[in-house]
C-alpha cells in the first residue's frame, strides 16, 4: 500500500469548490490543481453535505508522548536497565525540556 498523503490546504479545497461552481469537471479541476479526480470529487461531495471543506476533529485523546520522547526513553532504559521509572522519567524530562 502507498503511504498516506498529507491533507490538502483549506485554500486549495476552497479553490476546488469555486472551480466546480464555475462548471468545470472533476478531471479538469484535478489537472488544474494537480490532484486526483477522486480527491476532487470527495471534496465537492463533502462540501455539498456539510457546507464546509474543513476536516472533522480527531476522535480520541491525544498522545502524551511523542515518538521522539518514546525512543529516548527506550534508549536510556537500554543503557541502564536497573534504573527506576521515576529516575528515568526525571532524566528524560530534564534533557528534553518537557
Amino acid at each position: 500500500m502507498a503511504p498516506k498523503k498529507s491533507e490538502l490546504p483549506i485554500s486549495l479545497r476552497e479553490k476546488i469548490v469555486s472551480l466546480r461552481e464555475n462548471g468545470l469537471s472533476y478531471r479538469e479541476i484535478g489537472k488544474k490543481v494537480n490532484a486526483c479526480f477522486s480527491t476532487v470529487r470527495y471534496i465537492i461531495k463533502r462540501h455539498k453535505e456539510r457546507g464546509s471543506t474543513s476536516n472533522n476533529l480527531s476522535s480520541g485523546r491525544p498522545k502524551k508522548l511523542s515518538q521522539r520522547i518514546k525512543r529516548k526513553i527506550i534508549r536510556e532504559a537500554s543503557k541502564n536497565p536497573f534504573v527506576s521509572a521515576i529516575t528515568l522519567a526525571n532524566d528524560v524530562a530534564s534533557t528534553s525540556g518537557v
